[in-house]
């Protein structure tokens, strides 16, 4: 058996498949949602608790599988990594451990050959792409306060950022930011918008006004569809420079992903960024992700099992 494992910050998804089988025809698929932070969890007491009460439910023998892929949130921060590795050898003692970044998981879902890049776009962006010949680049992803361009946080901080200079009289109060103030419930002191908008973000998250700047990208709103636009030039930008990094001749068909939450916007981030990547890659194949991450996960667990056969 090969187990495939999907931990973001509150999400836990595993997946178990015979060796060799199809990966559409997964045996047994689990998911735990609204657990404690993952992050959280893998204390030094042993591991994550959401995982080890995910494997004790699940219908399968432990001791027959041979090959683990986990991809993880935040695998960046001390000891998150060593962590996971401890306990799925724990719980896996016959089997290969791989612990890896989600956005990695993510890639080998999208693009089943392995060559080409996805580019994700959630409340978070980061691309990441392998060229098949043994090289392998990440571009973004370096959080909130100082990357993730074109993501769901930085539309969100964008729009409130406008609100507050027309506030503070710096700019001109639009239709967008007076809908803005409206959602926050604030349409005069520009120190009490940034407060309320931080409390819908510990609330909801970080990407918590999409959903307004879309029904106004829909309806017209020019400044909306703006944002959507400069949201996609990002992503693109960031998805050239992995391209390049990658050695791909600006004439291949390479594979370039659609991945994450924030592509269900739909045309108005779609067509934008397929413009921008058609300027460099005319031959490109723009397309949405294959399979979602687990299946990512099961991937890499198959690979790995297959190349120490």
């Amino acid at each position: 058996m090969i187990v495939g494992i999907d931990a973001g910050g509150t999400n836990l998804r595993l997946a178990v498949s015979r060796r060799g089988e199809p990966l559409t025809e997964v045996t047994e698929v689990t998911e735990v949602t609204e657990a404690t932070p993952l992050i959280a969890a893998a204390a030094d007491d042993g591991g994550p608790e959401p995982l080890r009460t995910l494997v004790a439910t699940a219908d399968f023998d432990r001791n027959a599988v041979v090959s683990v892929a986990a991809g993880i949130t935040k695998i960046s921060r001390a000891g998150v990594g060593e962590r996971w590795k401890a306990v799925l050898h724990a719980l896996f003692p016959q089997a290969l451990i791989q612990v890896v970044p989600d956005f990695r998981i993510a890639f080998y879902g999208a693009v089943p050959t392995g060559v080409g890049v996805s580019a994700l776009a959630g409340t978070g962006s980061v691309m990441y792409g392998e060229n098949g010949d043994g090289c392998a680049v990440r571009v973004g992803g370096r959080g909130w306060e100082y990357g993730d361009e074109g993501s769901g946080a930085w539309l969100t901080t964008e729009v409130i950022r406008r609100s507050i200079r027309a506030l503070d009289g710096r700019e001109e109060t639009t239709p967008l930011c007076r809908a803005v103030c409206d959602h926050l419930g604030e349409s005069e002191d520009a120190g009490k918008l940034g407060e309320a908008a931080r409390c819908q973000t510990q609330a909801l998250g970080r990407g918590f006004l999409v959903p307004l700047l879309l029904a106004h990208a829909e309806a017209g709103d020019g400044e909306a569809a703006n944002l959507f636009v400069g949201a996609a030039g990002w992503i693109g930008a960031q998805v050239r420079t992995t391209l390049r990094r990658l050695a791909f001749e600006t004439e291949s068909r390479v594979t370039i992903a659609r991945v994450g939450g924030l592509w269900d916007a739909g045309p108005v981030l779609t067509v934008p960024f397929t413009q921008v990547i058609r300027r460099w890659y005319p031959q490109a194949e723009i397309r949405d992700a294959d399979a979602p991450p687990l299946a990512g996960a099961l991937r890499l667990a198959q690979q790995r099992a297959v190349a120490v056969r």
